[in-house]
């Protein structure tokens, strides 16, 4: 049994081969979403890919925030970025100020963006705030919790996406 099996085990996903121990949300929903992993810790980085892969959802990961500024604004369109705050080269919440600038500047659709940060402190949720984060998610992250913030995030951009959604705001 591997270490990544164990964390898997612990947070409620299913190792191969296990049983799942906690399923408090439904992912069917989630098939085929396409989510940003931002992360420089390879540890960390591979745990996110690992959890969020074993539930079906298409994971696609950046180094740090220049790597996810570049493919955020290529032709790829994600669902959800997961972002770490705290990377080389480009910090998350400079990294989520370019993204929103060139969103507005291409006229695109906003992205959510979640910091994933082990802070928790409020003054730490406003900077994620004001640097553009629709969210805010304390590390160690629970695979129940995430769960829950990957439904929120994809119904809200499926909403935004309806034609009912673009008409009201036109």
């Amino acid at each position: 049994q591997s270490l990544m099996d164990t964390l898997l085990r612990v947070c409620g996903a299913e190792p191969e081969g296990g049983v799942k121990t906690k399923v408090s949300v439904s992912l069917e929903s989630l098939d085929k979403k396409k989510i940003l992993v931002v992360e420089d810790n390879d540890i960390n980085r591979e745990f996110a890919v690992e959890m969020l892969s074993r539930e079906g959802i298409d994971v696609d990961v950046a180094v740090d925030g220049l790597d996810a500024v570049e493919k955020v604004s290529g032709s790829q369109k994600y669902d959800l970025v997961l972002m770490d705050c705290e990377m080389p080269v480009l910090d998350g919440f400079s990294a989520t100020q370019q993204l929103r600038a060139w969103e507005v500047s291409h006229q695109r659709i906003r992205t959510p963006v979640v910091a994933l940060t082990a802070h928790i402190l409020s003054e730490h949720k406003e900077r994620a705030r004001q640097a553009g984060m629709d969210g805010h998610m304390a590390k160690p992250v629970e695979l129940s919790q995430l769960r829950e913030l990957i439904e929120h995030w994809a119904a809200e951009r499926d909403r935004r996406n309806s034609p009912e959604y673009n008409q009201a705001s036109h």
